[in-house]
């Protein structure tokens, strides 16, 4: 068989750039604006809880007191808000009601399945441990004054992740890469 004679090879599936396939469809990369929009609907949702908690908490307490039932309905409102994001990020769709309202859903990098419940837990545990300084640093100036480079190190590292995939041309946030997932979009079809 001479070399003239043997078929050309076939050409890998046309996508566009930023397209991956996604149980047996194709997603593309989902854009910052929808994920802040998601974000937002996420922790209204959340925070809609936190409030019928802390409604019932106040019924059951006294007036500037701090109580076990206090205690307990904020550790509920911790363990509520970990369970919803875990769960629904690392179930088989991979979307909270944010994600899925937004027409998204957050997949491995590579094989483009689940994530799983432990690297949903570890994509919002790092979020919150990113986060956790401006949390301390918010409470810092009830017990004294600040040095401004704490300040710096407390507003910058959760809000640059996730300003990240603005720049970045898989739009993943850092705590993203760090877990390896990216969020796409879900196809129509």
């Amino acid at each position: 068989m001479s070399l003239g004679s043997l078929p050309a090879p076939v050409p890998p599936p046309a996508t566009a750039e930023g397209e991956l396939p996604l149980d047996g469809r194709i997603g593309r990369f989902a854009p910052w604006w929808r994920r802040a929009i998601a974000l937002f609907i996420d922790s209204a949702l959340v925070s809609v809880g936190v409030l019928a908690m802390s409604i019932v908490a106040t019924a059951f307490t006294k007036s500037g007191s701090t109580t076990t039932v206090e205690v307990v309905v904020a550790g509920v409102q911790v363990v509520g808000g970990v369970l919803y994001y875990t769960m629904l990020s690392g179930g088989s769709t991979g979307q909270t009601i944010g994600y899925r309202t937004m027409g998204m859903a957050v997949r491995d990098l590579k094989a483009g399945g689940r994530i799983g419940y432990g690297r949903a837990f570890g994509r919002l545990a790092l979020r919150s441990l990113l986060y956790g300084g401006l949390a301390v640093e918010l409470v810092r100036p009830a017990f004294g004054a600040s040095h401004p480079l704490l300040l710096l190190v407390a507003l910058v590292p959760g809000p640059l992740s996730d300003a990240w995939p603005l720049i970045d041309p898989r739009r993943q946030t850092l705590v993203d890469k760090v877990v390896r997932v990216a969020v796409y979009l879900r196809s129509s079809r």
